[in-house]
């Protein structure tokens, strides 16, 4: 089914969005406005919105000579968002503990359990998703909508870096983590949850960090 769009701008930021998320428009990319208008079938005035719009998120620098270009993720860049994520995700851990109820425990259990499937099948991208649906099922819970909100912005800008669970050892110990994650909540300790969701978070950051000086050289 295809997704419906309230504007003709909101249509091509969120497809332009998506594309360069997903790797499908890389980094470096220069996009031309009069392309994009016959692309998108849809004047200039749209897309100039929507590229306003992806540049104040930082996913297209407009530069007065070199026109828009599709942003590169620095080593700062990704320091800067990584300590935003660790406070906010922790932050909405903990807020999560007093409102997840047994049923949902009972949810993060079964998606535990459905984790050693991509370790069996060796589906390093099933993984992936998956484990980015295991966080937000917790934050979602937090009660707080625009913290939720904010988390998963940041967590589908970060979608856009080299991907960190690059062989069996690494879901391992993914699964690890989010199995002392689950007895945390479990058992409601609240304390306990944020420290390890900001242990957790900053071993991603830190991967991250190796895999793009490791691309660099």
């Amino acid at each position: 089914m295809e997704q419906e769009f309230r504007t003709k701008s909101e249509k091509v930021y969120f497809i332009l969005q998506d594309e360069i998320i997903k790797g499908i428009i890389p980094p470096g990319t220069k996009l031309v406005i009069s392309k994009l208008a016959k692309r998108f079938e849809v004047s200039e005035i749209p897309v100039r919105e929507a590229l306003k719009i992806l540049a104040n998120e930082g996913y297209v620098v407009l530069t007065p000579h070199s026109g828009v270009i599709v942003s590169s993720l620095s080593e700062d860049d990704i320091r800067q968002i990584f300590e935003i994520r660790i406070n906010l995700e922790s932050l909405a851990a903990r807020f999560a503990v007093e409102h997840l109820s047994n049923s949902h425990i009972k949810t993060l259990e079964q998606m535990v359990e459905k984790s050693k499937e991509f370790l069996t099948n060796l589906d390093l991208k099933g993984y992936i998703k998956h484990n980015h649906l295991f966080h937000e099922f917790i934050y979602q819970h937090s009660n707080n909508q625009r913290l939720f909100t904010m988390i998963s912005e940041l967590m589908d800008f970060t979608r856009r870096y080299p991907p960190f669970f690059n062989n069996i050892q690494d879901v391992n110990n993914s699964i690890h983590e989010h199995k002392e994650i689950l007895q945390a909540l479990t058992s409601r300790n609240a304390d306990l949850v944020e420290k390890l969701i900001k242990d957790h978070i900053t071993r991603a950051y830190h991967e991250t960090i190796r895999l793009v000086k490791q691309a660099k050289s």
